[in-house]
């Protein structure tokens, strides 16, 4: 599947290319030359076997001394967008001259995808950017050199390696949409910093330093991540079971992050995380926990207090079975932790809301024209919120992906 060079390639990526025969020669090879001659028998420099066998001995020589080229600029992208309908009213309805029963509906482009990026036996480097919202919004920017055995150094705007799951590419989703913990450790997980990667054959290390919550300041969000492939068989790239093969692979991972932008709260997260494939079925869980300093001030115009999650315990586990190579059947099940019966004053007008409590379910059918580079999805889902008297709000959505 097309996708940026999250990777080194070695030397797949070319040599850079020696000029053929009947090209001027380059500076470095005019400077070989008569360090060549000098070093032949005199037999050789006076046959035609000898100069075939000089220009062999030039060309190893200018291939050592030359430093590896960057590969040719690799372009990779995606775009998702779907079409939702929901239970949710898409009027105030305490508005006597609009419609009551409509319903929150229409279409999304989820994601407009466009990257690019390089690499050598050395250095790497990726730029990703998103159309979606109407204008480009740089995503990731950033290098990466190889320091030592199997560790590289990144630098630049990155994802915080934190779930395996907000790590995966989005169009390689199982569902439309991901976890809920994977969509707030996706966009608000990106930041400044620099990244340590290191691989011991199924065990990964990843360590980060980004600038965190109180951005430019001195203060640093540290992340760490820890992942071991159990039954020595690396997981696909991707959610689901699609991709895997006849021998089972077991991959769990755990992981911490702590933002010292917040001298006086607790703003650290702990996660766990379990992915298993074998033939057709596959099973993912996810549980995280959060430090009380995760509560942020209430806003009402953005309502961001809905995703407070302040000492919080929220998880997941989503199964997934694939029927006929390119049908696959998918169920989540989500719990946000939230306390019954809590409720939130805001800090501006003092108002007193009830915090939600909620759980969702989610049911979908993924039909693959391509892999996860071209397929269909359709998707239900079901959200319930015990503060809100139990009410559920459903949604059925479908969408459709395209990766290049």
């Amino acid at each position: 599947m097309a996708r940026g060079p999250r990777d080194f390639q070695g030397t797949e990526a070319g040599d850079g290319g020696i000029p053929p025969r009947g090209t001027a020669f380059c500076g470095d090879t005019m400077l070989l030359a008569p360090l060549a001659l000098c070093v032949l028998p005199g037999s050789l420099t006076g046959s035609t076997n000898g100069w075939g066998q000089l220009d062999a001995e030039l060309d190893g020589l200018q291939s050592a001394m030359r430093v590896k080229d960057m590969s040719p600029l690799h372009w990779s992208g995606f775009v998702r967008t779907s079409y939702g309908w929901s239970q949710e009213p898409a009027i105030d309805t305490n508005d006597a001259d609009l419609d009551p029963d409509e319903r929150l509906s229409g279409f999304l482009v989820d994601n407009a995808r466009l990257a690019v990026g390089g690499t050598n036996e050395t250095y790497t480097y990726y730029i990703g950017t998103d159309l979606a919202s109407g204008k480009a919004e740089l995503i990731d920017a950033w290098i990466g050199i190889r320091a030592w055995g199997q560790a590289t150094v990144y630098a630049g705007r990155m994802r915080a390696p934190f779930l395996r799951t907000s790590l995966l590419p989005e169009n390689t989703n199982l569902f439309i949409p991901r976890t809920r913990n994977a969509i707030l450790w996706t966009v608000p997980g990106r930041d400044y910093g620099f990244r340590i990667d290191n691989d011991w054959d199924g065990l990964r290390l990843k360590l980060c330093q980004q600038n965190g919550f109180d951005g430019e300041g001195e203060k640093l969000r540290s992340t760490g991540r820890f992942e071991w492939d159990v039954l020595g068989q690396a997981l696909p790239n991707n959610e689901g079971a699609y991709g895997a093969g006849d021998a089972a692979a077991l991959g769990v991972g755990v992981a911490f992050s702590h933002d010292a932008g917040l001298e006086d709260d607790d703003r650290t997260a702990l996660a766990g995380d379990l992915a298993l494939v074998w033939n057709s079925f596959s099973l993912q869980f996810e549980i995280m926990n959060y430090g009380e300093g995760w509560d942020d001030p209430y806003d009402p115009d953005t309502e961001s207090g809905f995703e407070l999650r302040g000492n919080s315990t929220p998880w997941s586990l989503t199964a997934s079975y694939l029927f006929l190579d390119s049908w696959e059947f998918a169920a989540r099940y989500e719990d946000f932790d939230e306390e019954e019966g809590a409720t939130f004053t805001t800090s501006v007008a003092g108002d007193v809301i009830d915090r939600p409590s909620r759980t969702q379910w989610y049911l979908g059918v993924n039909k693959y024209i391509s892999g996860h580079d071209l397929k269909w999805q359709l998707n239900y889902f079901s959200i319930e919120d015990a503060n809100a008297g139990g009410q559920d709000n459903n949604f059925v959505a479908l969408g459709a992906t395209l990766a290049f």
